[in-house]
């Protein structure tokens, strides 16, 4: 577990800026959602996944690209770093031209345009924030990003809070992520020059034929992979109506804040699974392993709980009756959440081994299919069909995923222990509703009491409650 502690401090400062990311984005949508209206919701979040949209396409694959090369070239980071800057600028002004594009062949309101015309801009200065980001990570010095992630954040926080109090308008929210977004940029822009400079700046926007066959493909997996994960909304939009799509962002929202746990476990641990493969060292194998028996421990009970309460969890976090038929949604979202996290580990592994070649070919497939069976869905079932293709498509991933992953093998999903923690963990979790019929309130604190005990005592071997118990290697 000697690579471990490196990763630990990742983890510990990854979490920094993914729960402050997190909680701020969750205020942000839960406000937008209970103070507007589905109507209104929609319009927003319509405009915010096309601005995903265009992020990736800003990001195309660079971001990913430069922490993989840097954590295995560490001494050419700067090198590294200032070669794909002029091609990242590039992408950013495509993507936001190609943004603003968009509005003429999505039919959408006019708030929701006006929405789309910000967000366009806040995509460009998140991408460029993003390439700092990345060139941190590589360097495993993940405090930076943390640091300058907290303060955005807790920005945005202060003054949407501050706005809600005052009824300001949806317009105006808007701008406040966009204004904070550029002060985050101009916070991680200063810590790059207090390390290294721009004098290698190169201008041509060239790269070598090698060099651009890798940024192909790992733009091309973050485009397609954003894409069958949400693609969905937009079709929603045009195939339906803005309500509909906001019923299911209104679920979708909450599987994205559930996604930042592995987000977090799989980012602080890419860097470390590379350099080890890149070295040699088998060590990799046994990281991949732990990944997936922490992310199956942690996502059994979440799972559990929005299977079993959906319509108090819609309820408690968006009051009106207009989004009781998110609650339907949100019981099958448990099925997504579930294959989303065993999917995580071998995902890593086939970029870590560089076959991202494969990873993006899947995910092309998996659009593809997504798409396809949307537009046979969504007419008939609405947001209940756009969620089943969800499921669908994220379990044809991860089957995928696990047939071409080099470490792929039984043993890690057939570990008794897992097996034991998912039949107690469901009889338990039936028990509580169905004999002693606890509300949400009393089944939360009582079933994660036990989960945790039980998984503690049981399930958990020594090195692993080490790991994960100790502070040391956080560098407090």
């Amino acid at each position: 577990m000697e690579e471990f502690s490196n990763v630990k401090k990742n983890s510990f400062f990854y979490l920094i800026s993914t729960t402050s990311r997190l909680v701020s984005n969750a205020i942000l949508f839960i406000i937008v959602a209970r103070y507007y209206g589905a109507e209104i919701y929609g319009s927003f979040t319509v405009a915010h996944t096309l601005s995903s949209f265009a992020l990736v396409i800003a990001d195309f694959g660079f971001d990913l690209l430069i922490i993989s090369e840097i954590a295995q070239h560490p001494q050419k980071t700067e090198e590294i770093f200032l070669k794909y800057l002029p091609l990242k600028i590039m992408f950013c002004f495509i993507a936001f031209g190609l943004l603003l594009l968009s509005t003429i062949f999505i039919p959408t309101s006019e708030l929701t345009l006006k929405l789309i015309l910000i967000f366009a801009f806040n995509m460009f200065f998140t991408a460029l924030t993003n390439n700092f980001f990345a060139f941190f990570r590589g360097l495993e010095k993940f405090f930076i990003e943390a640091k300058v992630s907290f303060i955005t954040n807790i920005l945005i926080l202060a003054l949407v809070w501050f706005g809600s109090l005052h009824s300001i308008s949806v317009i105006l929210i808007a701008l406040i992520i966009l204004f904070a977004r550029i002060i985050g940029f101009i916070l991680i822009g200063k810590e790059y020059l207090s390390l290294y400079s721009f004098r290698k700046f190169e201008k041509n926007f060239n790269l070598r034929k090698e060099e651009f066959k890798k940024s192909l493909v790992f733009g091309l997996h973050l485009l397609f992979g954003t894409l069958y994960f949400q693609i969905d909304t937009i079709l929603l939009v045009a195939l339906k109506n803005e309500y509909e799509a906001g019923i299911y962002q209104a679920v979708f929202k909450l599987l994205v804040i559930v996604l930042v746990v592995p987000e977090l476990i799989i980012g602080a641990l890419f860097p470390t699974v590379a350099r080890l493969f890149s070295s040699g060292e088998d060590s990799w194998n046994s990281s991949v392993r732990f990944a997936f028996k922490l992310l199956f421990l942690i996502c059994l009970p979440i799972c559990l709980i929005m299977y079993f309460y959906p319509a108090a969890i819609i309820k408690i976090i968006y009051a009106h009756k207009e989004y009781m038929p998110a609650i339907e949604i949100l019981q099958i979202s448990a099925f997504v959440i579930f294959i989303r996290f065993i999917a995580e580990p071998f995902a890593m592994t086939l970029t870590a081994t560089k076959k991202q070649t494969t990873r993006t070919i899947i995910v092309f497939i998996a659009t593809v299919v997504n798409v396809v069976l949307n537009v046979f869905l969504i007419p008939i079932w609405g947001a209940k069909g756009a969620i089943i293709v969800s499921v669908v498509t994220n379990l044809f991933t991860f089957i995928a995923y696990f047939v071409f992953a080099p470490n792929r093998s039984l043993n890690i999903m057939l570990n008794p222990r897992l097996i034991i923690t998912s039949v107690i963990s469901i009889m338990v979790g039936l028990l509580l509703l169905n004999i002693l019929k606890l509300t949400i309130y009393f089944y939360i604190p009582i079933f994660l009491l036990f989960y945790m005990v039980f998984v503690f005592a049981f399930i958990l071997t020594k090195k692993e409650k080490e790991f994960i118990f100790s502070f040391k290697g956080l560098g407090l």
